[in-house]
């Protein structure tokens, strides 16, 4: 008997290899379509995440794409330096756009013209740990708290991928990946979880040193040997081309028309100037999108940057009207600036609050991220009344 099995024992041991090899091609059949992709989620993430490798993926693994710079090609900003508002004007442009960042009534500006060249800023803030974050390629800029739920103060870098364009950060305590647009989880070993995003505003220079001139300004003394004053990736911003595929679009959108995104826990709420200029009068209630019971106003800036705004001073709910190029509100006749400062007026020196954690996007990047997002005013626009665009030249010159 023994013998006998000692005969069979190859086959039996082929036997049972083949099974566990058809049980794992049965198994990946079962996660994959017939044409051998990875679940495609339209710039979601999965809600039970597939496996490549050993590493849990949370969005689908072909879709992240080498930037061709390989990790830390864009290096990030770990020891930041920062300098007075006079100091900083020597060198900004008035008409520079960069973040405003608050924490405990002081504010930083961290410039466009610097954050293209490196994307991430791992701050020290007050009491606060923030990832200061900007991708030239998506226009896409987000602020997150660096520390996650495990209480750990994460260093973020660049991991030389991106998804939809956007670029895909590591993180030094672990191996996860994140995903800089939504600050979701892209891979790694734990579970979903994502970011914290933190306030922060998109103002030009201009309007920031005169509301803030005792800020403070993120320097050009990087350490790093660039040039601050040159955009490394040339025109890019004012053509329709792309460097990377996305997953999904929005015909009614340009590639390059910014969004500012709203959030309010799980919900997001998009606002677009193209959509906005459909809207006569410049208020809603904000039960009509899912933010509870206050009233808000959306302001347009010269530069189609869109903030949102409490409309509510005190106990007075103000209207805002448009007349001869200005905001007014019917209350008191006040004048307001599109960053919902009051410059004439009863109410002069008087500042809306802006409501919820904002965040800016480029429209390619801001539906790919967020498929289910409202944008406001879409039920007004009127496509058919768009001329279309005029083609841009759509060389790019990228200069790391």
């Amino acid at each position: 008997m023994k013998k006998q099995l000692q005969k069979f024992l190859p086959l039996i041991v082929g036997l049972i290899v083949l099974v566990l090899l058809v049980s794992v091609r049965a198994w990946r059949l079962s996660i994959m379509p017939a044409d051998g992709r990875w679940p495609n989620v339209a710039g979601g993430t999965y809600s039970t995440p597939v496996m490549k490798n050993g590493v849990n993926y949370f969005v689908p693994p072909d879709e992240l794409y080498d930037n061709g710079m390989g990790k830390d090609g864009i290096p990030a900003l770990n020891a930041p330096v920062y300098v007075s508002v006079a100091t900083a004007d020597e060198v900004l442009d008035d008409t520079v756009e960069g973040l405003d960042v608050e924490v405990d009534g002081q504010h930083r500006f961290y410039s466009f013209q610097i954050l293209s060249w490196h994307q991430i800023v791992n701050d020290k803030f007050g009491n606060r740990e923030l990832l200061v974050s900007y991708s030239p390629l998506c226009g896409s800029a987000v602020v997150y708290d660096r520390v996650v739920e495990d209480g750990v103060t994460r260093n973020f870098g660049d991991n030389g991928q991106v998804y939809n364009n956007c670029p895909v950060f590591y993180d030094s305590t672990t191996t996860n990946l994140w995903d800089q647009a939504s600050g979701a989880l892209v891979a790694g070993h734990d579970h979903a979880t994502s970011l914290t995003r933190y306030s922060s505003v998109v103002m030009t220079w201009d309007a920031w040193k005169k509301a803030n001139p005792n800020g403070e300004a993120l320097s050009t003394e990087t350490g790093f040997v660039r040039d601050y004053r040159r955009h490394p990736y040339g025109n890019y911003e004012k053509n329709t081309s792309l460097f990377f595929p996305v997953n999904k679009t929005d015909t009614r959108l340009g590639s390059k028309d910014v969004v500012q995104d709203f959030q309010f826990g799980e919900t997001h709420v998009g606002a677009t100037a193209k959509f906005l200029s459909f809207v006569k009068e410049p208020n809603y209630f904000s039960a009509e999108a899912g933010f509870g019971q206050a009233d808000y106003v959306a302001f347009v800036s010269e530069h189609n940057q869109v903030h949102l705004f409490n409309r509510t001073i005190g106990d007075r709910t103000l209207t805002f009207i448009k007349e001869n190029g200005e905001t007014k509100d019917k209350e008191t006749d006040s004048r307001w600036t599109p960053e919902g400062l009051c410059i004439k007026g009863k109410l002069k020196g008087k500042q809306l609050a802006e409501i919820f954690p904002s965040a800016r996007y480029f429209a390619f990047a801001y539906v790919s991220h967020f498929p289910t997002a409202k944008l406001l005013g879409d039920e007004m626009f009127d496509q058919a009344n768009i001329p279309a665009p005029t083609p841009a030249p759509t060389e790019i010159n990228v200069g790391f």
